[in-house]
């Protein structure tokens, strides 16, 4: 199927990103109405993923052939990928020059580069997350201040144990590594085990919205992440057992309910929860 797929493709000269793609299966009857189309992508991707990559269902790598180049495949593959992101390129550009940042982006191309380019942004770490932390704390010496500066101790040592669990699974990956076998087998429980784990990156994301430091030095000294604490939950909602901390990544802003967060077991039980369980927009 990828094979007579991809040779189709290259004989159709006058294809184009902007014209419909109609698919006929010979002896299959049936009109293209988006069903077809759709099983013939699907088989494609599924060839692409076959032909070119290599690797478990944890990660996969290009693997690259001299038979390939050859034959023109990847080339075909690139072409393809770049004819059709050339609308959209096209149109972004001409939005930047309503504003004149394209000509700006032409005459400052490091600067702006990793805006457009990924894998070139920092991640945080324990450090600077604490650093950019603001909590509101209450008048000095009343019980309250003495709860939110407990709590505040909590979150630090619970970004600091994020910190120190990716460094400990990394040098255990690297210890995994070595023996092949051991890999194989605990692929699967490793994969679901990575999409779960809470990291410094994606704790901030979860309170900011970015998992990365800001880009420019001016940003980085404006970014605060604001804690609140919220002391009258048992008046609002009654006797309860459990509330979680409330997000607002659009001002930064993190409030947590202290009737909740006692201990510091308390503590981890409901932040460890409300992370995993909250990632996408919305209340828990």
């Amino acid at each position: 199927m990828f094979s007579r797929g991809l040779t189709q493709w290259k004989r159709q000269k006058k294809a184009s990103p902007k014209n419909p793609l109609r698919v006929t299966f010979i002896g299959e009857p049936g009109i293209d109405s988006g069903a077809l189309m759709k099983e013939f992508l699907t088989e494609m991707m599924a060839g692409i993923e076959e032909k070119f990559f290599e690797g478990g269902s944890t990660g996969k790598n290009l693997k690259y052939s001299i038979t390939d180049f050859q034959n023109d495949n990847l080339s075909a593959v690139v072409l393809h990928l770049s004819v059709r992101i050339l609308p959209m390129l096209q149109q972004m550009c001409r939005g930047l020059e309503l504003y004149g940042l394209h000509e700006m982006v032409k005459q400052n191309q490091p600067l702006f580069q990793p805006l457009f380019v990924p894998g070139h942004f920092t991640k945080p770490d324990a450090d600077f997350l604490m650093m950019a932390l603001s909590p509101i704390l209450s008048e000095v010496g009343s019980v309250k201040r003495q709860r939110e500066s407990r709590i505040v101790n909590y979150l630090q040592d619970f970004i600091q144990s994020l910190e120190d669990e990716e460094e400990g699974s990394s040098s255990q990956e690297s210890r995994v590594e070595d023996d092949s076998e051991q890999v194989d087998k605990t692929n699967c429980t490793k994969g679901d085990a990575e999409q779960d784990k809470i990291t410094v990156s994606s704790f901030m994301q979860w309170i900011t919205g970015q998992g990365h430091v800001p880009i420019t030095s001016a940003q980085r000294e404006k970014f605060k992440i604001h804690v609140e604490f919220d002391h009258d939950c048992q008046l609002r909602y009654g006797q309860h057992s459990l509330c979680f901390p409330l997000v607002n990544a659009c001002s930064c802003t993190v409030t947590l309910p202290t009737q909740h967060l006692g201990t510091n077991t308390e503590f981890l039980g409901i932040m460890r929860q409300a992370v995993s369980n909250s990632r996408e927009f919305g209340r828990s």
